[in-house]
């Protein structure tokens, strides 16, 4: 039978680090294949930059426009600790930006570097 105490440390460290790089490319293709619904920074327990963007974009539509008017998302990413997003209002392509949490809206940024 096999004794994991009958071990030499290298072989310990050697089978820890197989472990690991295991379990790193199962979140790599759990990440890969839902990617878009899950952010692989908060591993499932916070939402994703594309979920914060749309529910910010659904508070627009709620809260701020007037009723007939609505914004709709065109794109997000993250930049900078932020989520920049892309939205269209009646035609017109603005960005916006979002805190990862989705606590705070800013209409616009200003560069500070070249």
């Amino acid at each position: 039978m096999f004794q994991f105490n009958t071990l030499h440390r290298q072989d310990k460290i050697f089978i820890g680090l197989a472990i690991l790089a295991v379990l790193g490319t199962l979140v790599f293709i759990f990440n890969t294949f839902y990617g878009s619904s899950l952010s692989f920074v908060t591993f499932g327990f916070g939402k994703s930059y594309k979920v914060v963007a749309q529910e910010s974009v659904d508070y627009i539509n709620k809260n701020l426009l007037q009723p007939g008017t609505t914004a709709v998302l065109q794109n997000a990413s993250k930049e900078s600790g932020v989520i920049k997003m892309n939205i269209t209002i009646n035609g017109q392509s603005m960005e916006n930006y979002i805190t990862v949490d989705g606590k705070l809206l800013f209409p616009e940024a200003i560069p500070l570097s070249k």
